[in-house]
């Protein structure tokens, strides 16, 4: 696919396109209810709530409050505010805000990358593998930590450099084989 993107409005545009793709492809679709685990400036939020539609429902959780005002616009420029409800509460323990089995998808995107315990990885899978029902979905997207060419091999070493855990691909098979969640593992 290629993109003549000449603006900050049409790269935001076609980023939160992807998302959309994204978030059909780990299996939300119209009228479910989903976790976003780790929500930040709501990019994925936001593109989770058009694909429920109004029908449906995401909880929308991060342990700060820090970028709520982007996250607010970020749901208002994509008319999606209704279906949102932002929970402040730490991924690794959700018991008091959602109950056993509550989502048909729960999902984080970039969520591991932005620990600052790495260790709690497997806390926040487990906690994830909790709230999901019972044939639910859990996705977890990640940047993908396998370079396929230098501008990537850059984009790594500037994560890297900045701090951003980068968890190995083996260490979520782990955790989730540990929730006794089945897994695959996609490139792209």
């Amino acid at each position: 696919m290629r993109w003549n993107i000449t603006d900050s409005e049409e790269l935001e545009d076609a980023i939160f396109k992807l998302k959309l793709k994204l978030a059909q492809k780990i299996g939300v679709r119209h009228g479910m209810t989903v976790v976003d685990m780790g929500c930040g400036q709501g990019g994925f939020t936001a593109s989770l709530a058009k694909t429920v539609g109004k029908e449906g429902k995401v909880l929308a959780v991060d342990v700060s409050d820090e970028y709520l005002a982007e996250f607010m616009d970020r749901l208002n420029k994509h008319n999606v505010k209704e279906v949102v409800t932002f929970i402040q509460g730490d991924a690794v323990n959700l018991k008091n805000f959602l109950p056993n089995e509550f989502a048909d998808v729960v999902a984080s995107y970039r969520l591991l990358e932005e620990l600052k315990q790495p260790k709690a990885m497997a806390g926040i899978v487990k906690e994830m593998t909790r709230i999901v029902k019972e044939g639910g979905k859990v996705g977890i997207i990640e940047l993908c930590t396998e370079p396929k060419n230098e501008a990537e091999e850059a984009y790594i070493r500037l994560h890297r450099e900045s701090g951003d855990s980068l968890i190995e691909p083996p260490e979520i098979i782990e955790a989730m084989k540990a929730a006794k969640l089945g897994y695959s593992c996609e490139k792209g």
